[in-house]
């Protein structure tokens, strides 16, 4: 189905196999496929030329950066492109991968100062979009943001 969007040359496919291919899962199979980063980086590319201000490519390919799976490890970059993702109102669900990360930056510090309610306001922001649609993130997102809440309000009690 995804190989057949991606001859319609629909940037949403193109999104969805570089998620497929970063992560080696595809939504709703139990087939884990090899993990193949700079294809990954290759089809958020190609999305990314084709819609500039594509959320959900623009968190995954902000991942490759601030990982430096498939991209030279640059987490002010990641940053930036996770900041311009929760900007975009237009379907902001497809933010949902991009407000995590960006939680993640805020709490540890990575690219940004230290935050922890900023934090917490990017992680609420994408369970609440996760929850709208689980299918627009990234496998096992929902799981994540609910460990990284705990985290950070256990923090806080301590």
């Amino acid at each position: 189905l995804v190989q057949d969007s991606v001859a319609k040359q629909s940037e949403d496919a193109y999104c969805e196999l570089g998620v497929r291919s970063m992560t080696g899962i595809q939504e709703g199979e139990d087939t884990v496929l090899p993990v193949d980063c700079g294809e990954a980086v290759k089809c958020f590319k190609v999305c990314l030329e084709k819609s500039p201000d594509h959320p959900r490519a623009l968190g995954c390919h902000g991942y490759c950066f601030e990982t430096g799976r498939g991209e030279t490890r640059d987490v002010e970059e990641a940053v930036q492109m996770y900041k311009r993702a929760v900007a975009i109102t237009e379907d902001p669900h497809l933010s949902q991968f991009a407000c995590y990360r960006l939680g993640v930056c805020y709490e540890t510090g990575a690219g940004v100062s230290k935050d922890l309610p900023e934090a917490l306001s990017y992680y609420y922001r994408s369970l609440e979009y996760v929850d709208k649609d689980p299918s627009e993130g990234w496998p096992g997102l929902r799981d994540s943001v609910r460990d990284a809440l705990r985290r950070v309000v256990l923090s806080a009690l301590d």
